[in-house]
């Protein structure tokens, strides 16, 4: 049967969790099964190194951010997860399973999808035909795509754009049918590159609450990459950060918060989030 997905309208002001104290044994005790992880993953294109040795772990029902100054690899990062591009050391899993170089479209398959920076929608298509053609790209019938696009459309606040052409969207409508095809699949693990850039405050605040219907109903496994510290904070149970290529701080929301190096890097801006 097909899950059914539900928008959380009203939502308070986004503010940041409590430390977590049972986050260690959540992670010692999660099994393979329930995991997307890419271990000891390094990249470098022309000798510039922009991943050195990144290990990152997201379990089902989980929402881990991925954060960084621009350039500090969190793309080259989701590019190797998502099958766009192989890593020259390390390796990918999924739910125990090696996929290190697998293609998209077979990794799709199996249930991970992602989001992309730039617009990925066909042009010339509606935002519907978008949703139902990426949710028939990952299996489903006709009739079951038909359905996805009905129950996502209203989620994402997409009703108005519904048979506008996708090349003719605003671009804040481009990034919500980035997720919505994304959801359209059915995913098990989901990454989002950048889905809150272009988006009014109001639209982030009822983001959040998508994302978080999608790990607390659905048992949906979220990498989260956005400069929208804010989000970040108020979404993620874990956050993941990366500079110069390699992983300058791991922990939940408030160790980020307080992590010295994670202020320097940003020039201060973890600091001044309320």
């Amino acid at each position: 049967m097909a899950r059914r997905l539900t928008w959380r309208r009203a939502r308070p002001p986004l503010r940041l969790r409590s430390a977590d104290n049972q986050l260690t044994s959540k992670l010692e005790s999660r099994r393979p099964a329930d995991t997307l992880r890419a271990a000891g993953v390094s990249r470098a294109f022309a000798g510039l190194v922009a991943l050195d040795h990144v290990t990152l772990e997201v379990g089902k029902h989980e929402i881990v951010g991925l954060i960084g100054p621009n350039g500090a690899g969190k793309s080259t990062l989701v590019n190797i997860i998502t099958g766009f591009d192989t890593p020259g050391t390390g390796s990918v899993t999924l739910e125990g399973a090696d996929i290190t170089g697998w293609a998209p479209h077979r990794l799709g398959r199996l249930g991970l999808a992602r989001t992309f920076q730039g617009a990925h929608s066909f042009p010339g298509l509606t935002t519907r035909e978008n949703i139902e053609v990426a949710a028939l790209g990952s299996g489903a019938t006709p009739t079951q795509a038909r359905l996805r696009a009905d129950r996502l459309i209203p989620i994402l606040g997409l009703s108005e754009q519904e048979s506008t052409l996708a090349g003719m969207l605003p671009h804040g409508h481009e990034r919500k049918l980035g997720v919505a095809r994304a959801l359209g699949t059915e995913p098990t693990f989901v990454l989002m590159d950048e889905p809150a850039a272009g988006l009014s405050q109001t639209e982030v605040d009822e983001f959040a609450g998508v994302i978080e219907n999608i790990r607390d109903e659905h048992n949906v496994g979220v990498l989260l990459i956005d400069h929208n510290i804010t989000l970040i904070m108020s979404v993620c149970d874990r956050i993941h950060v990366l500079d110069e290529g390699k992983t300058l701080a791991e922990g939940d929301p408030a160790e980020i918060r307080q992590d010295p190096k994670v202020a320097t890097a940003y020039l201060g801006l973890i600091g001044e989030v309320e």
